[in-house]
């Protein structure tokens, strides 16, 4: 009696092994991926030169007290040169805390002279380290 529980303990082994190498192909199978086509990658450099040769001014607007804290509303950027605007250059503006995540990113906008005022709707000047200005065309 005792070689028949043995002998079918050991067929039920079996087919459970049976039944994991199986589902491991599957899974192994699963993972592959196909690829088709052909993929073209292009590279090149171009020096750029850059309508802005001054610094921009970054300043937050006058805080004001909400909810018992004093915040300011946006920030202001001044002192786009001329050429920018000539050139029909467009910015964008990134708001990045202390570990350089992204806590803010603005639109694309058009360069004009004068000052250019940022809403701060997801940043508070509390989480902002860091301003980072591009300008492009």
């Amino acid at each position: 009696m005792a070689s028949t529980k043995s002998s079918k303990s050991r067929k039920g082994i079996a087919v459970a092994l049976a039944v994991l190498g199986v589902a491991g192909l599957s899974l192994a199978s699963a993972s592959q991926l196909t690829l088709t086509g052909t993929p073209q990658l292009q590279a090149g450099v171009k020096d750029v030169a850059g309508c802005q040769t001054t610094s921009i001014a970054v300043a937050f607007t006058t805080p004001v007290i909400t909810s018992g804290d004093y915040k300011s509303a946006s920030l202001t950027l001044t002192s786009f040169d001329a050429a920018c605007t000539t050139a029909l250059a467009k910015y964008k503006v990134a708001l990045l805390d202390s570990t350089g995540t992204i806590v803010q990113e603005t639109t694309a906008a058009n360069v004009t002279t004068g000052v250019a005022t940022i809403a701060l709707t997801t940043a508070t000047p509390a989480n902002i380290s860091k301003v980072a200005v591009t300008i492009f065309s």
